[in-house]
């Protein structure tokens, strides 16, 4: 590890930390397969749409790529080639629910368990294995209370249930290129992705919904030159809901946008190739959040909600839209929220919310994501 690069070992250190028995030489190879697959597992995507129910990144018994589907219909195995290496896609059908169907499930157990189980918080659901924890307020005591009531919503949604305590719940992270510094009076925030408006052409870039809208720009006085740069953005929009927290900002002149974003250096950026929807379970994220730095985390579901944060008051229920991100090397804290979420040179959200005692590594306990498909919905394209 000590001949690594920085960012390289990151990545490692996260994919070692959760796969047991793997060489550093071949969690390499499958980080590299995995950023290469990333354009066909959205061809598949499209191709299941009607039918997907998840798609997740396998590292047992070796690295392949996973789709389980609704329906009966086979489809056969798949073998996708990459100058890192080859990956098996094996396809599994009669699962219950399409990702949207099970959505829509979890929405409907979050708004029953809300009127019934105090201390209630969220929900973080798995469509592969038709679950979902149920996190509450409180130890094992209040989840034995409230037992009954669990089983009978997975008796009336058929999704299985199970309760998660929790202490403290997640909070939103607020404390012209992504993964750098946002600053407004003594509130910190992350850039996410550089954006063009479809019906304008107007371009700029996005962070969370829920950070000031005075912002002030500033990359980490490190570049080649050794130069400081700040200026303020120009605030022209924000959408703050239960499936979105994003707002827009355009990059003064003679500024220009780009579609890069810091990682695991403060003097030179990563180049952006493309930005996704969404990514997959299992799949490994990265970022550079204001406050904690460079780490890298598992994707562990597509469809959480971090709790009632969402919208202006940030007190809303969110939707199950949203994606969470864990790892034993994985750092977070305010500041963070907007930050660009990558793996590779593919973009696939920015950073929500997250829960953390501190900024250090490992010492992240969730982050929350939002997809780049809500950032879509709302008429932007990546730069």
């Amino acid at each position: 590890m000590k001949d690594l690069d920085e960012e390289t070992a990151v990545a490692v250190a996260s994919l070692l930390s959760s796969v047991e028995s793997l060489s550093v030489d071949e969690a390499i190879r499958r980080i590299q397969i995995e950023v290469a697959v990333a354009p066909e597992i959205q061809d598949v995507r499209r191709e299941f749409a009607g039918r997907l129910t998840e798609i997740s990144i396998e590292q047992s018994p070796d690295f392949h790529v996973s789709v389980k589907l609704k329906g009966s219909s086979p489809v056969p195995q798949r073998q996708w080639a990459t100058s890192a290496g080859s990956a098996r896609v094996e396809f599994s059908t009669g699962h219950a629910f399409t990702e949207e169907e099970f959505s829509k499930q979890l929405k409907g157990i979050r708004l029953q368990a809300q009127k019934s189980i105090p201390g209630f918080i969220g929900l973080s659901g798995y469509a592969g294995d038709n679950a979902a924890d149920v996190r509450i307020r409180g130890g094992a005591e209040d989840a034995q209370k409230y037992q009954g009531i669990l089983l009978k919503l997975q008796r009336a949604f058929g999704v299985k249930l199970r309760f998660k305590t929790l202490e403290v719940p997640e909070t939103n992270a607020i404390y012209a290129i992504g993964g750098a510094v946002l600053q407004a009076n003594n509130s910190y925030c992350t850039t996410g992705f550089t954006v063009k408006q479809t019906s304008t052409g107007a371009k700029g870039i996005i962070t969370a919904g829920h950070c000031p809208d005075d912002l002030i720009y500033g990359n980490y006085g490190s570049r080649e030159d050794g130069t400081l740069v700040t200026f303020p953005l120009v605030f022209k929009e924000q959408k703050n809901d239960a499936q979105a927290d994003v707002q827009w900002h355009q990059v003064p002149s003679p500024h220009t946008p780009l579609l890069e974003a810091y990682a695991s250096s403060t003097v030179s950026t990563r180049f952006i190739r493309a930005v996704y929807d969404a990514p997959a379970v299992r799949g490994t994220i990265c970022f550079r959040g204001a406050r904690s730095g460079y780490s890298c985390g598992l994707v562990t579901s597509v469809t959480h909600t971090p709790g009632n944060i969402c919208g202006p008051t940030e007190s809303l229920p969110c939707d199950e839209v949203w994606f969470k991100v864990e790892g034993s090397e994985l750092a977070c804290g305010g500041g963070d929220s907007g930050a660009a979420m990558f793996s590779g040179n593919i973009g696939y959200g920015v950073v929500k919310s997250s829960h953390s005692a501190t900024p250090l590594p490992g010492e992240c306990i969730t982050l929350t994501g939002m997809p780049f498909s809500r950032v879509r919905a709302w008429g932007f394209q990546p730069n």
